[in-house]
């Protein structure tokens, strides 16, 4: 019995690596260059006080992105990105991800490459 849990949570932790690798993989191979019209521009908020988490959203004509920092792609400036974008202006940006309606998953900006 013990051996058949051992094999089960060994099986769960081997699945959920394999599922954060392949995200990964998926990411950086969904890697484009964009351009984008902002027409607007937001910071959403969840939860409160130290659990607070928080991500930007740029509104677009054709689409809607999120700016989140990604560890994966050394991104780690997404203050500055949002603080570049101005509503009415275009940008070519570097984006990533997929965007899926089901699960409410939206592209991210990596940067402004003009």
């Amino acid at each position: 019995m013990k051996n058949t849990v051992r094999f089960g949570m060994l099986g769960i932790v081997l699945l959920v690596v394999g599922l954060i690798t392949a995200s990964t993989i998926f990411n950086h191979n969904s890697v484009e260059v964009v351009t984008i019209k902002v027409d607007s521009k937001e910071r959403i908020t969840t939860g409160y006080g130290e659990n607070m988490e928080s991500k930007y959203m740029v509104y677009c004509e054709s689409e809607v992105f999120e700016n989140t920092d990604d560890i994966t792609f050394g991104k780690m400036n997404s203050h500055d990105i949002q603080a570049r974008l101005k509503p009415g202006t275009t940008y070519k940006v570097k984006v990533c991800g997929f965007r899926n309606n089901y699960l409410s998953s939206t592209r991210n900006i990596l940067e402004i490459l003009e």
